[in-house]
C-alpha cells in the first residue's frame, strides 16, 4: 500500500461535515496537545476528512529524524515510509 486512497476505503472517509461539525470537533486539540506534553507516548491524530494528520506530537521515536510539522506535512507518504 503505497498511497493514501488506497488506504482509506467507505468505513473511514468522513464526507459532507457542517461549519458546525467541524466546530465541534476543533475544541479537543487543545486536550490532545495537553496530554501529549504530559506523557512520552507518540500521538497522531488523523483528519478522515481530508486523509492527513491533524496534530502529531513531538515524540522523536515515531517522527523517525522529522519534525512534527514535517511529518503534518508529508501526511500519509510519512506513514507509508516509516510504518510497518
Amino acid at each position: 500500500m503505497d498511497n493514501k486512497d488506497s488506504f482509506f476505503s467507505n468505513r473511514n472517509t468522513v464526507r459532507d461535515l457542517t461549519a458546525a461539525d467541524v466546530q465541534n470537533a476543533s475544541d479537543y486539540l487543545e486536550v490532545v496537545k495537553a496530554i501529549s506534553r504530559a506523557t512520552n507516548q507518540s500521538i497522531y491524530i488523523i483528519d478522515y476528512q481530508t486523509k492527513g494528520f491533524e496534530y502529531v506530537s513531538d515524540n522523536p521515536l515515531f517522527l523517525s529524524g522529522h519534525t512534527a510539522e514535517e511529518v503534518c506535512e508529508m501526511g500519509y507518504a510519512f506513514y507509508f515510509k516509516y510504518v510497518p
